[in-house]
């Protein structure tokens, strides 16, 4: 899910020539990870709103996303996956 949106804004960026051709792939990975992050912190902020709960959503950035990038832990094969284990 998010590796085709991805692809498709990494491709327009090419087309356009704000994106060199040769590191691609690269590109299309950056875009990825940042697309698939802001989703996650977006629906867990929206969630919290419908919870009127604003105080897990500061631990959650606070805590679980640094967190999260040292440790590791548990690799989904898709993004779309991440993203739901995420705002589980």
């Amino acid at each position: 899910m998010f590796g085709k949106i991805a692809y498709s804004i990494t491709g327009s960026m090419i087309n356009k020539g704000i994106l060199d051709r040769e590191c691609y792939e690269v590109y299309a990975y950056a875009i990825e990870v940042i697309l698939l992050n802001m989703s996650i912190i977006i629906s867990d902020f929206v969630i919290c709103m419908l919870m009127d709960d604003f105080i897990h959503m500061i631990a959650f950035i606070v805590f679980f996303i640094p967190l999260r990038m040292m440790a590791g832990g548990y690799h989904c094969k898709n993004s779309g996956s991440c993203y739901l284990f995420s705002v589980v």
